[in-house]
């Protein structure tokens, strides 16, 4: 098995990744000015295991790369941090060949705050137990299934 470096949303290669993202948009900003149209409230934000989405920021604040939010996910909140926003992310949208009035997109809930900064290194903490415990479950039941 070989080792895979993930930089997630917490660690040191985020964080050099982040200051990246915010020398790109502030050379855009010089290139095509702060002219950012309706595209300013798409946002791709970079979830746990470098897995990043598209979310529509419907907040009414303005949304800057590195900032910590939650956004809607299928089994409730994820916790995020915002990796792109305005004309970026919507270059990104479509190169990836999505389209923000045919695919429904996510909604940022949130700012995230302290408590929820603190909540997921609670959680954080807590998954070897979690995937321990996973783990003895499915044996126990005898299962045939791979726990992501």
């Amino acid at each position: 098995m070989s080792n895979v470096i993930c930089s997630c949303t917490l660690g040191d290669y985020a964080k050099v990744r982040l200051q990246l993202s915010r020398k790109l948009h502030r050379e855009i900003e010089q290139l095509y000015g702060d002219n950012e149209e309706k595209s300013s409230s798409i946002c791709e934000i970079e979830l746990k295991c470098c897995r990043r989405e598209f979310y529509v920021n419907s907040t009414g604040e303005a949304s800057e790369i590195g900032k910590a939010v939650i956004v809607e996910a299928d089994g409730g909140y994820d916790y995020g941090i915002v990796y792109s926003t305005g004309v970026i992310a919507a270059k990104k949208m479509k190169l990836k060949g999505l389209d923000e009035k045919k695919d429904s997109l996510g909604t940022i809930v949130r700012f995230a705050d302290e408590n929820d900064a603190e909540q997921l290194r609670t959680v954080r903490k807590r998954e070897p137990e979690i995937r321990d415990t996973c783990l003895s479950k499915i044996k126990g039941h005898g299962l045939e299934m791979k726990l992501v």
